[in-house]
């Protein structure tokens, strides 16, 4: 469970991302959108649990801009 707590660092930081972008749905898409594609290139780029953790957040990141597309 331990290895679990890294993960939350991860969350705070796109609960942060969505504070920052002020509920603007141009504005999520761009930042979610940045911050999705660095986390793929750490996982590409890193190796253990590093990049399981930049894998699964590059995935949480892209689900928060499904919503965002259709408000535009």
């Amino acid at each position: 469970m331990k290895p679990l707590y890294y993960y939350v660092v991860c969350v705070l930081i796109q609960i942060a991302a969505f504070y920052f972008s002020k509920d603007k749905p141009a504005r999520t898409l761009l930042i979610f959108g940045v911050l999705g594609v660095t986390a793929m290139i750490i996982g590409t780029q890193t190796t253990g649990m590093v990049a399981t953790y930049a894998f699964l957040s590059g995935g949480l990141f892209c689900s928060i801009m499904w919503p965002c597309i259709f408000t535009l």
